[in-house]
């Protein structure tokens, strides 16, 4: 799908399956090696939240090994602790167990990052300058992480 709708901005051959876990998803097809840290830039827009939590940091720690130095890390997603994270936790749980649907059953899946804690965690590690921000309508929040601008 990616490959289709990005056909005219992207070329095909930048555009791969992978496991966002698994160093391998950053390389090419066909590649056998680890691409780890070419990349100027690593996006994921709602990936994060498909995660269990106890793999969000793992998922979030693999995109940081993979940007160069200078690259920048962006992740796009709802926050567990905003308001409306919990708001949206709140209906995702009286769905889940009492039959009430407040919302598609599937949605029910998604865990919401903490991404303030995991920008925290990621700021311990010294190499990377970390912000969290907010859209303007309070719902949506990015995590963006630049390698090598350490608030030293």
């Amino acid at each position: 799908m990616a490959r289709t709708r990005l056909a005219r901005h992207v070329p095909a051959e930048h555009l791969w399956v992978g496991d966002v876990l698994q160093a391998d998803a950053y390389c090419p097809e066909g590649n056998p090696q680890p691409h780890q840290s070419c990349y100027d830039v690593v996006f994921a827009y709602d990936l994060v939240q498909q995660l269990p939590r106890k793999l969000q940091w793992k998922a979030l720690s693999r995109m940081l090994e993979c940007v160069v130095a200078d690259g920048v890390v962006m992740v796009f997603d709802n926050d567990c602790r905003s308001r409306f994270g919990r708001v949206a936790g709140l209906k995702k749980f009286i769905t889940r167990h009492s039959g009430i649907e407040l919302v598609p059953r599937w949605y029910c899946n998604a865990q919401y990052p903490p991404l303030a804690s995991l920008a925290r965690r990621v700021r311990r590690q010294g190499a990377f300058a970390v912000e969290v921000l907010v859209s303007p309508n309070r719902v949506k929040r990015v995590l963006i992480a630049r390698q090598g601008h350490s608030a030293g």
